[in-house]
């Protein structure tokens, strides 16, 4: 079977790919395998992605027309605020 070769990678990403082979409960030569293997059975996967979101984009564009949706950051922020302070025994 053929081999690959692959230098200069970061101890950091090392690091990485060794954590999620062991979280896997395989070797880091059997996570890289399967890794490259997916990667070359759905090279468009990422596209797919994209032209998901874009689907799901242009149904809610659809559902409120052109108007700028709202910003939900001060509601995000709201129910962190509220999070918090339950955890903290304040609510």
């Amino acid at each position: 079977m053929p081999s690959i070769t692959i230098r200069n990678l970061s101890e950091e990403t090392i690091a990485r790919l060794k954590a999620q082979a062991q979280a896997n409960n395989r070797s880091l030569e059997g996570e890289l395998r399967t890794l490259l293997d997916e990667a070359a059975r759905h090279p468009a996967g990422r596209q797919d992605l994209i032209a998901e979101m874009q689907a799901l984009s242009h149904g809610i564009r659809l559902r409120h027309g052109n108007a700028p949706l709202p910003d939900s950051s001060d509601a995000i922020a709201d129910m962190r605020a509220d999070r918090l302070a339950r955890l903290n025994g304040q609510g």
